[in-house]
């Protein structure tokens, strides 16, 4: 028997992650050769410049990194509503960003806002997209994480995959963020 998190939030799970890939290649960040997971217990991962925590990011890229932080959220909770547990790495990475790179704590409440919605065109944008890379990760067999139990499980689609599938859906490159 397995345990852990029903289909719809392990779904949610891979729209979300889905949608940190689709925006981050969207604005030009560089995506890993790890790609994107989820598990089990709808926990995920998204490789891409500028997500680990405590990696510095430079100036010029700050804004392209929070959009592609921020459009997981604004994803999952169009896709399952609740999205409150699902962002909590996403919001400490991207209090960690601003903090860093903006000073003013008035200053850093607008540029969050101004990304924010920024963030939503760009997932409105490239929906398809999106739906078509949480889909083919969603489809990947679960496979153990662990040989001698099933309870940690999990869905993975590495860099060369999702180079080819965003080859394939012929995303864009937005040029308009700075």
């Amino acid at each position: 028997m397995t345990i852990g998190a029903d289909d719809m939030t392990c779904r949610a799970a891979a729209y979300h992650e889905a949608a940190h890939i689709v925006i981050a290649s969207a604005v030009g960040l560089p995506i890993s050769p790890k790609g994107i997971s989820i598990d089990g217990f709808a926990n995920g991962l998204a490789h891409f410049k500028g997500a680990t925590s405590g990696t510095k990011v430079a100036a010029e890229e700050v804004d392209k990194v929070v959009i592609s932080m921020l459009a997981g959220g604004i994803v999952h909770g169009g896709v399952h509503g609740n999205v409150e547990h699902a962002i909590i790495r996403d919001e400490r990475r991207i209090k960690e960003i601003m903090d860093e790179h903006i000073a003013n704590p008035e200053a850093r409440k607008t540029k969050r806002e101004e990304l924010e919605t920024r963030a939503s065109e760009l997932a409105s944008k490239h929906w398809q997209a999106i739906e078509a890379v949480a889909e083919a990760l969603w489809s990947k067999s679960w496979k153990p994480r662990n040989r001698h139990i099933q309870l940690f499980r999990g869905k993975t689609l590495d860099g060369t995959e999702l180079k080819a599938l965003l080859t394939d859906i012929t995303l864009v490159v937005d040029e308009t963020v700075e």
